[in-house]
């Protein structure tokens, strides 16, 4: 915990066993919850990992997690397939704009990858 005050975090990242049991285990719940808070009351953005199941989806979207990964929102894809991915999230997104339907609705999914060991990361508020 003190290097949250040491070094200059951004993102908290929530592991995927204790996102395994939420929302029905409450003491996984409730450390996520806590975690959440915590997070955001030093300023830094939420990623759950290993999210699998739409009730888990909707669990930390109530909570305020701000994005996740995991199979919920893409298997492991090649290159090639995030690429048109991308670019039909961009042209939707551009059409919404078009129509004046930007905001909260263009922006359902933001994919990301860091490496090519970790998974895609959607958001924000956790759409998939």
């Amino acid at each position: 915990m003190n290097y949250l005050k040491q070094f200059p975090v951004q993102e908290l990242k929530i592991d995927r066993s204790f996102i395994n049991g939420t929302p029905e285990d409450r003491t996984d719940s409730a450390i996520v919850r806590a975690l959440i808070v915590l997070a955001h009351s030093l300023g830094m953005r939420v990623v759950a990992e290993g999210v699998e199941r739409d009730v888990q989806r909707v669990a930390l979207s109530v909570l305020g997690c701000d994005y996740f990964q995991g199979f919920l929102c893409s298997p492991a894809v090649p290159a090639s397939v995030f690429a048109q991915k991308v670019m039909e999230c961009r042209q939707r997104a551009t059409a919404q704009e078009a129509q004046g339907t930007h905001g909260a609705q263009a922006a359902q999914a933001v994919l990301a990858v860091q490496d090519a060991k970790t998974p895609a990361t959607c958001g924000p508020g956790v759409q998939p």
